[in-house]
């Protein structure tokens, strides 16, 4: 018998074609389709049903929650607003009640007595001498010129302030303070040069009478906070 190779070829690759179909047919697995009931459908759809009011409510609980952020980061924010209001006040005060040092523009001024030779009689030696209500005086004419901070010989003029004469000398706050006198306002330095130099200020009485005085504007001053604590003993807030 003749061999023919190409007749074995092709049934070699036959049989070898028939092995992998086999193979193939033998593991693969048909998908099984699956069928509800519906019993089935109606758990399904209770259950898609809870889902969605789950998620309704979970949005609603996040906008809610948005609202209270943005209500608790608007009231921070006014809050820290007041506060930094409330700082600013308190800071003022402290200043303009004479707790605080401070700086500014404003005049100096500075008092002493005649200091003559010889005096004509007691009248005249009298009018030589600076007295407690001198340095008062030139004060309230501060004061009126709207000074903000007024200092005597180191000491913070507040509300409560007493200048008294005790004998040859005078005090202040209890503190004895001997001429010269230096006189330290902060306001319009304009203002209260006007003030001292006006026709009618006591400034001007005090020139009269041969007192030795000096004027000077400064574009900045500094002045000491009150020396001592300040606690009222019969003030108290009315409410």
């Amino acid at each position: 018998m003749k061999f023919n190779e190409s007749k074995l070829l092709l049934m070699m690759s036959g049989i070898f074609t028939g092995i992998v179909i086999t193979s193939f047919l033998v593991k693969s697995t048909p998908t099984k389709t699956m069928f509800l009931t519906y019993k089935d459908y109606q758990k399904l759809k209770h259950e898609n049903f809870t889902l969605n009011r789950e998620v309704a409510a979970l949005s609603k609980n996040l906008v809610e929650l948005q609202v209270k952020y943005n209500q608790y980061t608007t009231s921070e924010k006014r809050t820290k607003t007041i506060l930094e209001s409330l700082k600013k006040e308190y800071e003022e005060a402290k200043m303009l009640s004479g707790m605080e040092q401070v700086k500014g523009p404003g005049i100096e001024v500075k008092v002493d007595d005649a200091r003559r030779s010889t005096y004509l009689n007691d009248f005249e030696l009298w009018n030589s001498i600076v007295h407690d209500f001198d340095l008062r005086q030139l004060i309230v004419d501060l004061k009126n010129a709207n000074a903000e901070a007024i200092e005597v010989n180191g000491y913070r003029v507040v509300a409560n302030t007493s200048i008294t004469c005790e004998g040859p000398i005078i005090m202040i706050n209890g503190n004895y303070i001997t001429p010269p006198f230096t006189i330290k306002a902060i306001g319009d330095k304009d203002a209260l040069y006007y003030a001292m130099y006006n026709p009618d200020s006591w400034y001007k009485t005090m020139e009269l009478r041969g007192l030795k005085l000096n004027l000077i504007k400064q574009d900045e001053i500094t002045i000491k906070g009150v020396n001592e604590d300040i606690e009222p003993k019969y003030l108290k807030i009315k409410r």
